[in-house]
């Protein structure tokens, strides 16, 4: 059902800026492109012996472009090249830094990798006995959400920071996010930014599947292979109301966007491209675009057999074979998670110019590829309205936008706001005895105690699981955890049946802060101590943050949405919305850790690592490793399978201090967006039953919820708990661990109150009687977001 579409209702691009090898900017990369210009060369920063090619678009890793050297010196290079490709979309938007509205515009990154350099930095040391040449910025430069936090700390912005990483269909999917954030009114402008550098490893890892090209790549034709990439795109996006009253002369509109998961393996696309069919039809529905629309189709185009046969096989199966069609990384290689971004901004600027953006190299197709209409060779000059963008990762992620050049064309369905509930939780904790609940554990009152000698902590391991889903011999331990944590939660809630049928509207969030860390130890051990040559091709691909919901997806067949984000609030947050929306039935919001020796050598390194004084525990975080899953749903979903509303979530805010990889600890952020989650459900404090803390980690973390707390409650808070006092600290599952808690409790489970009087919350009372109508969730995570949730029982 389409409605009367007013200008807040148009999300536009009011401005744009790119920076590759190729073209420093938007025109001058556009005219090259359009020349047949190619940045594809012999790297200056890899060396060749050891690969099959080392052609690449890259920059020379002693340019750092003209950026202050004390930035330079504490970041990585993906912040470089997004700092001058924000430069550029500034100036097309014409805005300056003072225009930012500090509370009301969010920052939604997509990159596959970014920080890769400083994460080289750090194994190699670690790997090799050398921590004591690190320092707290080579951590947080290594960070996937580094580049966000920095352009946050930069435009001194404190609200919504999102890092999207889904390999290289991550700044694709932040497109299609961005937009959602503005149409819900959750913020009034959005910085979208897609970045990815190369490196040793990275390119390693592509010879290890021995994909590399040893020509610059021709997607679609011949030879087959990929050319690997790096650079930034940066859009900013605002409604077409806010558009006009600046007199910006707006680049287009994002009309929708969909994703799809294939559920099939962690390199390749499923052989038929359904999963990408999938994407591109539910993207057209969700822009209210028909198939004659699209004038020209941005081709994810890899070069690689795996990549081109299926998707061109999608295409053809749903526009036939007349669609124009290319994929620029024939010109500026793959640039993995910043694609989408980069790739979109191309085909503007060409279409501006009355010109397709060109496959170069392209001579005909490949053996196994659909007879499409591949832009090559000369052109005519041409009215270009309507793109689809497509953009596809590891994992089986599959993303796809449509963008307008004109604003306010096509029709739209009716935004929906609906109700989100939680119907299921699973989770996999540490010392679980088999087939004991975790809810047993905490009613048992369990706590934890000192059990590392070597560091005077705790740190909590897992046996590794066992059954039908899980191999202890192929999985790193995080993805064993991962599946066993979504099958308690199918298995315990209602889900066998639903899930057997493979519907689109289930989808897969997941939330990380690192890939699969056995794995990427053993990659990076393949990598630099064996060489480039002997990189372990079985590993490299289970080291992207989104390894693990691939390998879920795959063993349950999740097949519609299918993202992950860095950290567990970003992706809670997207599975929300994804749900509120109408893009998603239900979702499987999973967070899972895991604990190696050289994480507990590092933690302590830096010093963040909680100690013991005998039997007394200290300030600090004692860590555990784990998963925990959430499962959103809508209330109509809920009704037709017979599941159960286990709770609302009725409101559900964001924010940060802004100030960088850094708390403010005042606690005044964390309190504010606990009272704009309050006004949000239509609640107050007085509403307040239950608070669900943290009550752990570091002097700063610890003031900082003490004094948001007091700030919110004064002296007569409610009644406090906290799962990580039973469990020890998650870095990623502790959030869906304290949510879960709370539907637990709003369904009669009993609970602890936290001992508040030491240096970390302990518990003190057993509460079985109490009956809370609304509970507050409070969290700030080691990537310093702040977030409240409501929780509201359902009657």
């Amino acid at each position: 059902m389409k409605h009367l579409i007013q200008d807040q209702d148009i999300v536009v691009i009011a401005g744009l800026g790119v920076f590759t090898p190729l073209g420093r900017d938007a025109t001058t990369l556009a005219d090259a492109i359009l020349a047949g210009q190619c940045s594809i060369v012999p790297s200056e920063n890899i060396a060749a012996d050891q690969l099959l090619s080392n052609l690449t678009s890259e920059f020379s890793n002693h340019d750092t472009f003209g950026l202050d050297r004390a930035l330079t010196e504490k970041t990585d290079r993906g912040v470089w090249f997004t700092l001058k490709a924000l430069e550029e979309a500034m100036t097309s938007a014409g805005l300056r830094k003072a225009d930012f509205d500090s509370e009301r515009t969010a920052v939604v990154v997509g990159t596959s990798h970014s920080g890769i350099q400083h994460v080289e930095k750090i194994m190699k040391a670690a790997l090799f006995g050398d921590n004591a040449t690190l320092n707290p910025h080579d951590f947080y430069a290594a960070l996937t959400d580094h580049v966000s936090t920095t352009v946050c700390e930069y435009l001194a912005l404190k609200s919504i920071k999102v890092t999207i990483s889904s390999a290289c269909s991550s700044s694709n999917t932040a497109i299609g996010y961005g937009r959602d954030l503005l149409l819900s009114g959750q913020t009034d402008r959005v910085i979208v930014i897609g970045t990815d550098t190369l490196s040793e490893s990275i390119a390693a890892g592509f010879n290890s599947l021995k994909v590399l090209s040893k020509s610059p790549a021709a997607p679609f034709s011949s030879p087959s292979g990929i050319s690997l990439g790096e650079g930034a795109g940066v859009l900013i996006l605002e409604n077409l109301a806010s558009s006009k009253q600046r007199g910006n002369q707006h680049r287009g509109e994002v009309l929708g966007y969909a994703l799809s998961s294939d559920a099939f393996h962690q390199t390749s696309v499923d052989d038929n491209g359904e999963g990408i069919e999938t994407a591109i039809r539910c993207a057209l529905d969700n822009a209210g675009v028909g198939l004659g629309d699209i004038d020209y189709i941005s081709a994810h185009g890899t070069g690689t057999d795996s990549n081109d046969v299926p998707e061109s096989q999608a295409v053809a199966r749903v526009f036939g074979s007349n669609v124009k069609i290319s994929s620029v990384k024939s010109s500026v290689g793959h640039t993995l998670g910043a694609s989408g971004v980069v790739e979109l901004i191309i085909s503007l600027i060409c279409a501006e110019k009355g010109y397709f953006a060109p496959n170069n190299h392209f001579t005909e197709p490949r053996n196994g590829c659909a007879a499409l209409d591949y832009v090559h060779g000369p052109q005519e000059p041409a009215s270009i309205n309507t793109i689809l963008c497509n953009n596809y990762g590891f994992g089986g992620n599959n993303s796809s936008l449509v963008v307008s050049r004109a604003a306010g064309v096509f029709g739209k369905k009716a935004p929906q706001q609906r109700k989100v509930y939680i119907s299921g939780y699973g989770h996999c904790v540490a010392d679980a005895a088999e087939g004991q609940d975790w809810l047993t554990q905490l009613e048992q009152g369990r706590s934890f105690s000192q059990n590392d000698d070597q560091y005077q902590t705790f740190i909590g391991k897992v046996a590794l699981p066992t059954g039908a889903k899980n191999s202890a011999r192929r999985s790193s331990p995080s993805i064993q955890f991962a599946v066993k944590a979504t099958e308690h939660a199918i298995a315990n809630f209602g889900l066998t049946e639903v899930m057997a049928e493979k519907r689109y509207e289930t989808g897969l969030v997941s939330g990380l802060l690192h890939g699969a860390q056995k794995s990427l130890e053993k990659y990076m051990l393949s990598v630099f101590d064996d060489g480039l040559a002997y990189a372990s091709s079985t590993q490299f691909p289970l080291t992207t943050l989104n390894a693990a919901a691939g390998e879920v997806s795959i063993k349950f067949g999740i097949k519609g949405f299918n993202t992950t984000l860095c950290g567990p609030v970003g992706s809670m947050k997207f599975g929300f919305d994804a749900i509120k929306i109408g893009h998603q039935e239900r979702i499987f919001d999973l967070s899972t850790d895991e604990m190696t020796p050289l994480i507990a050598s590092l933690c302590e390194h830096f010093q963040v690592l909680g100690k013991f004084d005998g039997d007394v525990p200290g300030e600090g975080f004692y860590l555990t490793e784990g998963a925990s899953v959430t499962v959103l749903e809508s209330g109509a979903a809920i009704e037709q399978r017979g599941g159960q509303k286990l709770a609302e979530v009725l409101a559900f805010n964001v924010n940060q201090d802004g100030i960088g990889h850094d708390l403010e600890g005042n606690g005044s952020q964390l309190a504010h967006v606990a009272k704009q989650a309050l006004t949000a459900s239509g609640l107050t404090i007085a509403d307040i039953d239950l608070v669900i803390g943290v009550g752990q980690g570091s002097a700063a973390f610890m003031n900082n919820e003490h004094l948001a707390l007091q700030s919110l409650f004064g002296d007569t808070p409610p009644q406090l708990t906290s799962a990580a006092m039973h469990l020890g600290y998650s870095p990623t599952a502790v959030l869906p661990q304290m949510v879960n808690l709370g539907a637990a409790i709003l369904n009669g489970a009993p609970y602890w109150s936290a001992d508040q009087q030491g240096a970390i919350w302990q518990p003190a009372l057993l509460q079985r009687d109490q009956q809370p109508r609304h509970i507050l969730v409070l969290f700030t995570s080691v990537t310093f977001e702040h977030c409240a949730l409501v929780l509201g029982k359902v009657e």
